[in-house]
């Protein structure tokens, strides 16, 4: 079993400074991530607000997995993420905040054009405001998030971010975890379930009994 204890915030990681400027610390280190594979599961900062159980948590999954490039789906996939920018903007004051990363952050918000200004803005409120994490490893994720930040007392847990399929998702993949764990899940109206659309979302509630019905494997990431 992973011993959580054992992911200290990465060291010389401090609060966001020049928004994904050069001399960010932690761009620099999703950057640094980017070529390191191996790299599953990463406390990159905890938040410097402390938390409160008595608060509702959001927690932003894997932000760049929602860019798009394919002409076909880009007006929309810009629309969903300036809408889910600007609703974390409009909540951020009310929740404790997470942001889960991975390599596609640095290509697909750091290293792209045309991303809208909301979504920026709100990955960077919560790189100054919250709990910065990376990885693929949803488990640990999950098991971490679990551990320190209590999430079967808090009142909500909202997901945002990509994907929401309700077959193959991270999101889906990370509530289904969370909700096993006696969280009570709301997932953002506009976190895509496939390139540019929100058809046939995954419904927490229902999803997560259904899986709990079955075996315990859960969704694809």
């Amino acid at each position: 079993m992973t011993d959580l204890n054992s992911y200290a915030p990465t060291a010389g990681v401090l609060p966001a400074g020049r928004p994904r400027g050069s001399r960010d610390p932690i761009w620099n280190r999703i950057n640094f991530l980017w070529f390191e594979e191996a790299v599953d599961f990463e406390l990159m900062r905890p938040s410097p607000v402390a938390s409160d159980p008595a608060r509702p948590l959001l927690v932003l999954v894997h932000p760049g997995d929602a860019t798009e490039d394919e002409p076909s789906v880009r007006r929309q996939a810009r629309e969903l993420e300036r809408a889910m920018g600007q609703e974390i903007l409009d909540i951020a004051d009310s929740h404790d905040l997470v942001v889960l990363h991975r390599q596609s952050s640095e290509y697909g918000l750091r290293g792209a054009a045309n991303v809208p200004e909301a979504y920026l803005d709100a990955v960077e409120r919560i790189h100054r405001d919250g709990t910065v994490l990376y990885g693929d490893d949803l488990e640990t994720a999950a098991a971490w998030i679990i551990a320190k930040l209590d999430v079967a007392s808090r009142p909500n847990i909202h997901l945002t971010g990509a994907w929401s399929h309700p077959d193959h998702g991270c999101v889906t993949a990370l509530g289904v975890l969370l909700a096993a764990a006696n969280a009570r899940i709301s997932l953002s109206a506009h976190s895509p379930s496939g390139p540019g659309t929100t058809e046939g979302q995954w419904v927490p509630t229902s999803r997560a009994e259904a899986f709990a019905d079955e075996d315990e494997e859960g969704p694809s990431p």
